[in-house]
This record gives C-alpha cells, sequence and structure tokens, in this order.
C-alpha cells in the first residue's frame, strides 16, 4: 500500500475533480444549455406553430416554444395560419432563452424579436393557446383573453375550432 499524505490527496482529489468538469463539459453536459440559457438564433425551418429548427451559438437544436399549444397542421385552416404566423414573426434571426427540455428531447423556450416576445404574441393574435397544463403565467392568460375577446385567430368563429391538446387525443 501506498502511503500518500493528506495534502497530496488533497491534491490529487482536486486534479480529478478538473478533469471530470473537463470531461462533463467536453460531452455536452456543462452550462450551454443549463436553464434560462440566452441564445442568438437562425432560424432553419419552422416545423409548426409552436416548433423550429435553428441554429442556436453555433448548435443546431429543436425548439419548441414555452407556454403555448398551437393548432396542428391538420387542423385546418388554423394550423397553417399558425405556422405562417410563427414564420413571419421569428423572420431570419432571432433569440431564444431555454427553460428545459420537454419529453421529446425539444428545447423549451420563449422566442424573442427584439423585444417582442413571440410566444406571447403568437397567443395575442389568436395563432396558439395557453398551455394550461404547462403554464399559468398571468401575462399569456390575459393575451389569450384579449384575443378571445377580440375574436382573433383561432376565435374567430367563422370555422369550428378544437383545442390542439383535445385534438390530437381524438385523432388516431
Amino acid at each position: 500500500m501506498v502511503n500518500m499524505s493528506l495534502p497530496v490527496l488533497y491534491k490529487f482529489r482536486r486534479f480529478l475533480i478538473l478533469v471530470l468538469a473537463l470531461i462533463l463539459v467536453s460531452c455536452g453536459a456543462g452550462p450551454a444549455r443549463e436553464k434560462n440559457a440566452q441564445a442568438s438564433c437562425q432560424t432553419q425551418r419552422v416545423i409548426d406553430g409552436d416548433s423550429v429548427l435553428a441554429i442556436c451559438d453555433g448548435e443546431a437544436i429543436e425548439l419548441r416554444l414555452v407556454c403555448i399549444d398551437a393548432p396542428e397542421l391538420k387542423q385546418k385552416p388554423y394550423g397553417q395560419q399558425a405556422k405562417s404566423a410563427l414564420v413571419d414573426a421569428l423572420g431570419a434571426r432571432f433569440d431564444a432563452q431555454s427553460t428545459d427540455k420537454d419529453r421529446y428531447g425539444r428545447t423549451l423556450a420563449t422566442l424573442w424579436r427584439g423585444e417582442r416576445e413571440i410566444n406571447l404574441e403568437l397567443v395575442l393574435q389568436g395563432d396558439a393557446l395557453v398551455y394550461r397544463h404547462y403554464c399559468g403565467q398571468p401575462s399569456y392568460l390575459r393575451a389569450e383573453n384579449d384575443a378571445f375577446q377580440a375574436k382573433r385567430g383561432v376565435w374567430d368563429e367563422r370555422f369550428p375550432f378544437v383545442a390542439p391538446w383535445q385534438w390530437r387525443r381524438n385523432e388516431p
């Protein structure tokens, strides 16, 4: 058995901790995607009214807009309308503030274009609903009520509308 003095063991322990931290950072477990991380993004493809593929700080990621649920693409005519609204709102460049990952591995985020909060704007326009199961923020609830009162987007009553979470439950 090797007899090491206490100071040598502490130095060795610090060295091991440093090596482990470097390994974790190089494997992607570092602070790059911690909660509330702000990233500068370039739009690659809008998938639907609440999901987008983007390059954020040099990394390709799928973003799922937090706090909202937009009509599915197959929900005519609102699904395509919601996707178009997100395309228009994002433009080529935007900022993303990530909050977590969803069960599908997508990064949950609030998207910004300058001072405009895109997620909230989509609700205010009636192109998305507040995803109440995951979000109870008063600003979102007020925006949805404003859109409802003004009959904007899905609330315009020209076509029958079913909330996306209910539509998905009934769709095979």
